[in-house]
């Protein structure tokens, strides 16, 4: 493990600048439709579905499905689910109403409390981790700009990729000109319901394609999910148009209906805040976005068997995507380095200097090691302290699962896993799974 982390010291890694989110810039977002405006306004004028959009998400089972359940009582549908132990259960980030025709309403707030942690989809499906930034819902909008801009730039690869509209709308009156508040507390997403087929029926109609069509359609997902740094590629949120909804060119229409950048687009918080950000490269994103795609139904995926000649060629890009590419500049500064601690070596005035030459020279493997252990150290002390949470008496069932995501040395292993991390096997990963009695 350690000459893999001393090895991802010289990957080519690319990350995204911060996303600065100008007053100016929040109002242009803004929804113009007074209609949606005076809707949200009296569905959030007070009580629980107030409170839930004003604050951050919270993972809790316990608390959210209370928070479900105030939404449904107020005519609202909950379309999102989150995997429990006991199944998928309703979740309340995305919801629709019969009195926003057209639209689905996204929470817009912080992913979770500062003090929790929280992977990004699909963390067991990859030897990477994403911890999600506290900003990536409001940052939907940011990459669909983002994901625009590369489909212009690339117009025939991408004809048929369409991004549903979406807007920010504050969510009581006065909050887009509150400045006062915290930005995450201002907002929600209203995005245009487009239609498209549902997860089901996309992978069934990829099932239905011809060798030549699955191969083709599966090579340009994984080039736009790569180009674009889309993580959470899952066919939740990559869907396709109907039959007969093609464009000009004859290409079937695909759409995005989310774009949640997790955290390889961020907030701009400052340069020292910025230096400091659990940010995820552009790779990193890329290699859980494909794998996202070998995923058909999140519930059945290893006896899944349909779409044949897609999943086949998505492995290919997988096996691809293992060997990361070195970075020149990298290798090359470092050989630079090693020939001049060597040619000052030489020199008999340098030789006491014997130990600093031998460090400098085995520098990113004493890194790779230190993060080694670190890494495991806190996986460990992070199964102790959950356990010991687990069997506290004195604890509600709610109060353990608060306690559990807040434990910082499950932080502390999602940042020192760091960047260029391979891709485990499928084999292992069932395997994994079945262990735990899932597959």
């Amino acid at each position: 493990m350690a000459i893999e982390f001393a090895k991802s010291l010289f990957y080519q890694v690319n990350f995204l600048p911060p996303v600065r989110l100008s007053q100016d810039q929040l109002e242009a977002w803004h929804t113009k439709d007074s209609d949606v405006t005076d809707f949200i306004h009296a569905q959030f004028k007070d009580g629980e579905p107030l409170r839930a959009f004003s604050s951050p998400l919270t993972l809790n089972p316990q608390r959210y499905e209370p928070i479900g359940r105030a939404f449904t009582d107020k005519g609202w549908k909950v379309l999102s689910e989150k995997p429990t132990a006991e199944g998928f259960k309703p979740y309340y980030s995305v919801l629709e109403h019969d009195g926003l025709h057209g639209r689905v309403v996204k929470h817009a707030g912080k992913r979770k409390p500062d003090d929790q942690v929280a992977g990004g989809a699909p963390i067991p499906l990859s030897g990477d981790f994403l911890e999600l930034d506290p900003y990536c819902s409001l940052l939907r909008i940011a990459m669909v700009d983002r994901i625009r801009q590369i489909c212009a730039e690339n117009p025939d690869e991408f004809d048929g990729v369409t991004l549903p509209r979406k807007e920010l709308c504050e969510i009581q009156p006065g909050r887009l000109k509150d400045e006062s508040l915290p930005i995450d507390q201002r907002f929600l997403i209203v995005a245009e319901k487009v239609n498209c087929l549902s997860w089901k029926e996309t992978v069934n109609a990829i099932n239905s394609m011809s060798k030549q069509e699955q191969e083709a359609l599966a090579d340009k997902l994984v080039s736009l999910v790569t180009k674009a740094g889309l993580a959470d590629a899952t066919f939740s949120n990559v869907r396709l148009g109907r039959a007969d909804d093609l464009t000009e060119a004859g290409n079937r229409k695909i759409f995005l209906v989310d774009t949640e950048p997790s955290n390889v687009m961020i907030l701009d918080q400052g340069w020292f805040n910025n230096l400091f950000a659990f940010q995820s490269s552009l790779e990193q994103a890329g290699r859980i976005g494909t794998y996202a795609l070998r995923i058909l139904e999140a519930t059945n995926w290893p006896n899944d068997h349909r779409a044949p000649h897609f999943i086949a060629r998505i492995k290919e890009h997988i096996e691809t995507q293992k060997s990361n590419n070195y970075s020149k500049p990298k290798i090359g500064l470092y050989l630079i380095s090693v020939i001049a601690l060597t040619a000052l070596y030489k020199k008999s005035s340098f030789g006491k200097y014997r130990k600093t030459y031998i460090f400098a020279v085995l520098t990113p493997l004493d890194i790779g090691l230190a993060k080694s252990v670190g890494h495991t150290a806190s996986l460990i002390t992070f199964i102790i302290k959950n356990q010991l949470i687990m069997q506290d008496p004195s604890l509600t069932q709610q109060d353990r699962m608060d306690k559990a995501l807040q434990n910082p040395w499950m932080q502390r292993a999602a940042r020192i896993q760091g960047q260029g991390r391979m891709i485990m096997s499928e084999e292992q990963i069932i395997a994994q799974m079945r262990a735990q009695g899932i597959a």
